[in-house]
């Protein structure tokens, strides 16, 4: 059958060579690289962009070295994004290993001849401290895996006293500094950026990290997915930001097979950020250029990478994490050295950010996963949602994400992270109890989520909103409980403002219980659809434990005490 697809192809019967093609799959035979060049030959005959995007997508994802299925992709480009289109064929070259090199380097001129190409060369910033085995395993993992037409490497030692600097040294390849005393992370990576050729890219890596195959090529595809885009970050197997992937026992042995499955191209491949973790950041230059270095002020680091991308959407750029590209990371080697002086460093970067921005770095860049859950959609549906205590707009982005057509709006009561979350959506600053909402706003979906314990009247707010809930819309509401076992704990033991628990949060000014919620609920003219919790991430002491099974034998609900949050979807 493969033959004679081939054959109808040479002879341009596409028609006849849809329907064996058809054949062919209909019966589950194997689609490999070889198939979907053939599918893909197919349907960029017939017109079908989306079957042409799929075969290859397809065909990636069996052989992610196959140099003619980025060539291919390279063409599809090529009318819609010339940027992309010489990213894949440089892809294309670095696979290429006989005579069809000249052919693609003959398109890759014919492109440059009709379109002006604006991509530049990324330089890789890397610092290395007293890491060297890391290190030398991290640069050789570039040199594998990405083409060197497309990299220069800039090395900033700080100060190491293993064989970090001797092997360095002995690198042909490689920009280095070496500082005779450790300047920390922001110091050192602008050290990095003033070495760098000045057109370059900048990539920020981590020294911790191993770079599998096309995971720098999915990043530079991202940048230049438009002009607008300033900076793209990476997924990993151990990352903050929501960044980490879901597959588990990841390692530095197997995760160039976790990545095979990441690092191909995606229909939706994007994630609208405010900000992306450091370990692996991909800033384009044009952007660095308007908003400058990073901020030394939090040496040695920390929070750097939250200010920076926040100054890069300030400068009218977007921020995106790419899903189709993992890397590996062993995850924070130097700090957790020593994790009292770790913490202790957060603690003052924190809040020298605070300080800067005007509000916390994670609480308001937090996303509501639990309540995204309850949105009941197909993923192309299009629906809308106001997010009430939006912060800077995590949420609504993974939901954009989640579910590309939605109709995203917000507001936020901080100022500073209002100001941030309208560089992404339609987003208004205001407090929910004074603000008004024009009568002609409805809504599928209201999202009042970490809000309901800020509200000095959440029955006037909850009747106030439904006016705005579409018939059969959904109030998509969490509440931490007051009768969450270690905060009673914490109250008998006269400790109601102590400790960590968000229950028991001294900014808080309501306190619900279950009950509480569904009576105020049902009071304002709600139907609760579903009502369920989240477990508390801290783990019980020995004491709290005890007490617990001390109040479940006085009561059936044990239920009543292990939730932690509860999550609700009500309608009207």
């Amino acid at each position: 059958m493969r033959e004679r697809i081939k054959r109808l192809l040479l002879h341009k019967e596409f028609a006849k060579a849809r329907k064996r093609m058809d054949e062919y799959i209909k019966v589950g035979n194997l689609y490999d690289d070889e198939i979907a060049i053939l599918d893909a030959t197919i349907y960029d005959s017939e017109g079908d962009e989306v079957g042409l995007f799929c075969s290859i997508k397809k065909g990636l994802e069996f052989n992610h070295r196959n140099y003619e299925l980025y060539f291919m992709l390279g063409n599809y480009y090529a009318g819609i994004n010339p940027n992309q289109a010489y990213l894949c064929y440089e892809n294309a070259l670095f696979y290429c290993d006989n005579q069809d090199v000249q052919i693609i380097e003959q398109q890759v001129l014919t492109l440059e001849k009709t379109a002006a190409i604006e991509v530049k060369k990324v330089a890789i910033v890397i610092l290395s401290y007293n890491g060297y085995q890391i290190t030398k395993q991290c640069i050789e993992s570039i040199r594998n895996n990405t083409s060197k037409q497309s990299y220069e490497l800039v090395v900033i030692d700080n100060a190491s006293t293993d064989l970090s600097i001797k092997w360095l040294k002995d690198q042909k390849d490689i920009k280095l500094i070496c500082n005779l005393e450790n300047k920390g992370f922001p110091e050192g990576c602008n050290q990095g950026i003033l070495l760098a050729e000045k057109e370059s890219d900048i990539l920020l890596l981590n020294n911790d990290t191993l770079v599998p195959e096309n995971a720098i090529f999915w990043l530079r595809m991202g940048l230049y997915e438009n002009e607008l885009v300033g900076a793209t970050g990476s997924v990993s197997n151990s990352c903050p930001n929501y960044q980490t992937i879901s597959e588990q026992g990841v390692t530095n042995q197997n995760y160039a097979d976790i990545a095979r499955k990441y690092n191909v191209p995606l229909i939706a491949p994007y994630e609208e950020k405010s900000w992306l973790v450091g370990f692996a950041l991909l800033i384009k230059r044009s952007a660095l250029d308007q908003v400058g270095l990073l901020d030394a002020r939090f040496t040695p680091g920390n929070f750097e990478d939250n200010d920076i991308c926040f100054r890069i959407l300030e400068a009218g750029f977007n921020i995106r994490l790419c899903l189709n590209s993992f890397i590996y990371h062993y995850g924070s080697t130097s700090f957790n050295k020593d994790k009292e002086k770790f913490l202790a460093l957060l603690e003052t970067n924190e809040r020298k950010f605070i300080e800067k921005w005007g509000f916390h770095p994670s609480k308001y860049t937090y996303i509501k996963k639990e309540v995204i859950e309850l949105i009941r959609q197909h993923t192309y549906d299009q629906f809308s949602v106001l997010d009430i205590g939006c912060g800077a707009g995590a949420t609504l982005a993974r939901i954009q994400r989640n579910y590309p057509n939605t109709l995203l709006e917000g507001l936020e009561k901080n100022e500073q992270a209002a100001h941030i979350a309208k560089l992404l959506f339609p987003v208004k600053c205001g407090d929910i109890e004074t603000i008004g909402i024009s009568e002609s706003k409805i809504y599928d979906y209201i999202i009042l989520s970490g809000v309901m314990e800020h509200l000095h009247e959440p029955d006037k707010v909850l009747k106030k909103i439904r006016k705005h809930l579409k018939p059969g819309g959904r109030l998509l509401l969490s509440a931490y409980n007051i009768m969450y076992i270690s905060a009673l704990y914490q109250i008998i033991q006269g400790k109601f403002y102590y400790g960590t628990l968000e229950a028991l949060n001294k900014e808080h000014i309501r306190y619900f219980t279950g009950q509480d919620l569904i009576t105020l609920l049902e009071e304002c003219g709600y139907t609760i659809c579903d009502f369920t919790y989240t477990e508390s991430p801290y783990k019980l002491t020995k004491e709290e434990e005890d007490y617990l099974v001390l109040l479940s034998s006085k009561q059936e609900n044990k239920k009543l005490h292990e939730a932690y949050q509860f999550i609700v979807s009500a309608t009207w």
